[in-house]
């Protein structure tokens, strides 16, 4: 994954997707609906900052990276 991501939402679309995971299972694990997903990834809405370290880990990025805040390796 590249940093021409640079909002959250492609950051845990762009992550997701290398990922292999469904926005669906991203849900479940999260225990969100697909629909919040969906938000987040549009940028309509941003994931709980509590939410953040689950996130990370599921997509297996840091949160420095979903935050735009490091590059990816």
């Amino acid at each position: 994954m590249d940093r021409v991501s640079t909002t959250l939402g492609t950051r845990i679309r762009s992550a997701r997707l290398a990922a292999g995971i469904k926005q669906a299972e991203l849900g479940r694990r999260l225990r969100v609906t697909a629909i919040s997903v969906w938000r987040w990834e549009k940028d309509q809405r941003h994931p709980d900052v509590n939410r953040l370290p689950q996130l990370a880990r599921e997509l297996s990025v840091s949160i420095d990276w979903l935050l735009g805040v490091e590059q990816a390796a």
